[in-house]
């Protein structure tokens, strides 16, 4: 099947394609002038070649020059790209007196596309070519004084300009420095400067509208967007707010523009329907307003609660007429207004410490245990109080790293490393502090009362699932022929365990331990299984599995059997709830959640709409409580800090159980 270029028209919902070059069979759309008439992009010729295309009134396209076109200016006279007509690849500007220029070269080097134009195609924003370093430069170029890089930049450093403002002044694009990368924005006076945290998981560069006030981008495989006026960035989604309900299940992976007023923001991304992906369109009426946080100010003008929703606001002016009326996620009405019933909250730093990793959560969903990582290059076991959100050590040995917490919070269990090649299986009580569980070994589970204890031990020529309470001690789990087992996750009330099986050759299925013995879930002679989460009595074990090129992450039970919740690599271990019915995991490098009664794998971003502080990404979710009403995760904080957190529905909220 081959590509067309189409134009949709967002006041009737048509859909119209474009025709194709004489003799080619594809094309692809890029760019459109500001009515719509005029559109820009590329077509095979037939023959193996692209050419630079444009279509007037959606009638068949005019041959520009061998290569692509990528911008266009408003009223649709000027058109910018790559061409490769002058002997090599180099960035263009055409018009009808003139046909195709090149734009020029500085100190040899060329330059290589025009990417973006401003508003009467005086300007350019693109990128330079370098073959000594190999390395792309963002560059703008103008009618009146021709090519110029922006900002001085060390020899293995590159970047693009891929925005300009319609006056041509100010200029956005993505710049690397070494691993890390840096939303840029330029202008003539301040010169190159970040308008993001330095990450190294920015994945296009970003789209502006015509003032420069927003800009739209991809990160950690979801669309942000920038406001001049909060000098912050947010998801999409959560720009969107209570228009997008629980059970619209878009991931809006990547925005690719921005309409002139900021106010129409399309891009790509997939959903149930569409697996493979698709393109979405979000409109922001101006009766929304600006993008204000989700607190009711004490201010004579409107508070936006959340995008599509508004209330006077003075407090206490009503807002909605019954606790039935929908206030948005994170909302609920409350005496004719609405009031904030979610909460989320960044877990706090350990002094000295530069990076945290959280674990897990409590059954309660009071406590949630991590790692700190001090200056020194060790590791640090952290707990933390949900009430208060202060991190605390739970011992100062180095290298002991809790991974699992039973309901209460009361004990935690992990790995102790005591040697260079040692390490042991640990349980830890408010008591009793730190004894060693087992050793050679680590400690991966533990049931609601802490009575039961799972996890992995070394043995000679594998690994070892085991069992452990204080009466039998460590009792290995059944493991048939295979070298490898190993233990995961333990239900509640401890009868049930978890894990997978292994072969030499790193294949094998997931295992269930039970008063029954081992359980083997859909053997398979490729691939990999492994359980990693159970709900409170066994009946049901969530997972990952993966097998010739596919990885998916996977909930059980007994009348279903295995289902694929959703395609795509999973990150963290998959957890479930005390009944089963909701499952967070990361999926697409971000943090999500699956619920029973809707089917529907949701980001926690879309859950907590509005709530989520402006600047924070959620791409992990490392656990989720017994309740369902706490999902804890990691993720870069608005100075671009990895930060653990957690997102907690009050008592007032619907739970996310059904």
């Amino acid at each position: 099947m081959s590509d067309r270029a189409v134009v949709w028209d967002l006041e009737t919902g048509d859909v119209a394609a474009l025709e194709p070059l004489p003799g080619g069979t594809s094309s692809v759309a890029n760019a459109a002038s500001r009515d719509g008439r005029v559109v820009v992009g590329q077509a095979d010729t037939g023959d193996g070649r692209s050419s630079a295309v444009i279509w007037t009134d959606g009638g068949p396209p005019e041959w520009l020059t061998e290569g692509a076109a990528l911008a266009v200016s408003a009223d649709g006279s000027v058109v910018t790209g790559y061409t490769t007509a002058f002997g090599r690849e180099e960035a263009f500007r055409w018009t009808r007196s003139q046909g195709s220029i090149s734009l020029g070269e500085l100190d040899g080097a060329p330059a290589r596309e025009g990417l973006a134009m401003n508003a009467d195609g005086t300007a350019i924003a693109g990128k330079l070519y370098t073959s000594e370093p190999d390395v792309y430069r963002p560059i703008r170029w103008t009618e009146a004084g021709g090519l110029e890089l922006l900002g001085v930049a060390e020899a293995t450093d590159e970047g693009r300009a891929s925005a300009i403002s319609a006056d041509g002044e100010v200029v956005f694009g993505l710049r690397s420095e070494g691993a890390a990368a840096h939303i840029f924005r330029w202008t003539s006076t301040t010169g190159v400067q970040p308008l993001l945290p330095a990450r190294d998981t920015y994945e296009s560069a970003p789209f502006s509208s015509a003032s420069g006030d927003v800009v739209v981008g991809r990160s950690y495989g979801q669309s942000f967007f920038w406001d001049a006026r909060t000098s912050q960035h947010a998801l999409v989604t959560d720009r969107l707010g209570a228009i997008v309900p629980w059970d619209w299940d878009w991931d809006l992976a990547m925005a690719t523009g921005v309409a002139d007023d900021g106010r129409t923001i399309v891009g790509l991304g997939v959903s149930s329907a569409y697996p493979q992906g698709g393109a979405w369109v979000a409109v922001l009426g101006r009766e929304c307003g600006p993008p204000l946080p989700v607190a009711v100010r004490d201010s004579p003008e409107p508070a936006v609660l959340n995008a599509g929703l508004e209330c006077g606001a003075v407090p206490g002016s009503a807002c909605c007429a019954a606790p039935s009326e929908p206030c948005g996620a994170g909302l609920v009405c409350e005496e004719g207004a609405c009031v904030q019933c979610a909460a989320f909250t960044p877990l706090g730093f350990v002094p000295g410490h530069l990076d945290v990793s959280v674990g897990a959560v409590s059954g309660d969903g009071r406590v949630v245990i991590g790692v700190g990582w001090p200056a020194d290059g060790t590791s640090r076991a952290v707990r933390w109080r949900l009430d208060t959100g202060v991190a605390e050590l739970l011992s100062p040995d180095p290298y002991v790293e809790p991974l699992a917490v039973n309901h209460s919070g009361s004990v935690v269990v992990g790995l102790a490393q005591v040697s260079d090649v040692r390490m042991d299986a640990f349980v830890w009580t408010e008591t009793d502090g730190i004894a060693i569980l087992a050793p050679e070994a680590v400690a991966t589970g533990v049931s609601a009362d802490g009575s039961v204890v799972v996890g992995i031990r070394l043995v000679l020529g594998g690994t070892q699932a085991f069992r452990w309470t204080a009466e039998d001690g460590a009792v290995d789990l059944e493991r048939g022929q295979a070298p490898f087992s190993e233990a995961m996750g333990v239900s509640a009330d401890g009868s049930v365990t978890v894990g997978r099986l292994q072969d030499g050759d790193g294949n094998g299925p997931v295992a269930i331990w039970s008063g029954n013995g081992l359980r083997i879930l859909e053997p398979s002679s490729a691939g990999l299984g492994r359980g990693t989460g159970v709900n409170a009595d066994g009946s049901v074990v969530v997972g990952m599995r993966q097998g010739a090129g596919v990885a998916s992450v996977f909930r059980w039970t007994e009348a279903t059997g295995m289902v694929d919740l959703s395609i795509g690599v999973p990150g963290a271990l998959p957890a479930t709830t005390r009944s089963g019915a909701t499952v967070a995991a990361t999926l697409r490098s971000r943090a999500h959640v699956w619920r029973s009664d809707t089917g529907v794998v949701k980001p926690v971003h879309g859950v907590l709409q509005g709530i989520v502080p402006d600047g924070w990404v959620l791409p992990e979710a490392h656990g989720i409580s017994a309740d369902g009403r706490t999902v804890i995760g990691r993720g870069p904080n608005p100075r671009g800090q990895s930060q653990g957190w957690a997102a907690v529905l009050g008592p007032h909220c619907t739970a996310p159980e059904p």
